[in-house]
């Protein structure tokens, strides 16, 4: 006699095999987006921080003078006109409330600037206790999305200070 079609246990077989496959390439993929999930955030602090270091390098580094320096602020004027005196208009402030969670903020004549969100510390360091005698600030930023927390840390010369 010729049999045409499968048996009950054939497909009971078929569909476990095909059930197991499927929860490999299943288990691959959701793997494989995890890694890329994580990378993705990683990525997207290290670029949100060095930009935000960038901005502060670059406005410090023109920096004629240094008004106020704590652990969480700078304040400091650029001489836009040369005239070497400290000008309306010509004030750069870098400020965090010390509130976790909370953006960095850089203010100059044009207005607030959002550096950076969701910043977990900001600690600025000074080669001196006299504010008239910093020559080297020290930028140590922790910011933080999803689950990355990633940390950047560099050292700024302000160049015209005299």
């Amino acid at each position: 006699m010729l049999r045409k079609g499968v048996t009950l246990i054939e497909l009971i077989i078929a569909l476990t095999i095909m059930s197991i496959v499927s929860m490999a390439v299943f288990m691959f993929f959701d793997v494989g987006y995890r890694v890329f999930d994580r990378t993705h955030y990683r990525a997207e602090v290290r670029i949100d921080l060095s930009k935000a270091i960038s901005r502060m390098e670059l406005s410090l580094h023109r920096a004629s003078g240094i008004t106020s320096a704590t652990n969480h602020s700078l304040v400091y004027w650029i001489d836009e006109n040369g005239n070497n005196v400290e000008d309306s208009g010509e004030s750069m402030n870098i400020v965090f409330s010390g509130v976790s969670g909370e953006a960095l903020v850089f203010s100059d004549s044009n207005g607030d600037t959002l550096l950076i969100d969701q910043v977990l510390d900001l600690t600025l360091t000074y080669d001196s206790v006299l504010v008239n005698s910093i020559r080297l600030v020290g930028i140590s930023i922790r910011a933080v999305r999803g689950n990355e927390i990633i940390t950047v840390r560099t050292k700024v010369r302000p160049r015209n200070i005299l």
